[in-house]
């Protein structure tokens, strides 16, 4: 499985106009798990330095999801929801190319 998504990486393309992520190798893949029980489970290609960019937002937010509750974390950010695609441009378009805080 760990070769077939090896070979899968390998037709995607990485982008150059922000420097860490066009250091990094397009044909990397691993997985690393860190079990309960303290068991730790890898694949691929682990020795190697991964920039993780945005996808580590995910993973954050779900720690603090379980170590502080829904209610807890999003009175610290705020949720603003929107029927624009996660990777729309429409709302900064339409504020003038400032992020919105509200």
């Amino acid at each position: 499985m760990v070769q077939e998504a090896k070979t899968k990486a390998e037709y995607g393309k990485v982008i150059d106009r922000i420097p860490q992520l066009a250091k990094a190798n397009p044909g990397w893949f691993a997985v690393q798990i860190y079990c309960k029980s303290g068991h730790t489970i890898s694949f691929g290609d682990t020795a190697c330095v991964f920039p993780l960019m945005s996808v580590i937002k995910t993973f954050c937010l779900l720690y603090l999801l379980e170590h502080f509750g829904a209610e807890t974390v999003f009175g610290w950010v705020g949720v603003e929801s929107s029927d624009a695609p996660f990777n729309s441009l429409e709302q900064l378009v339409s504020d003038r190319g400032h992020p919105a805080i509200r």
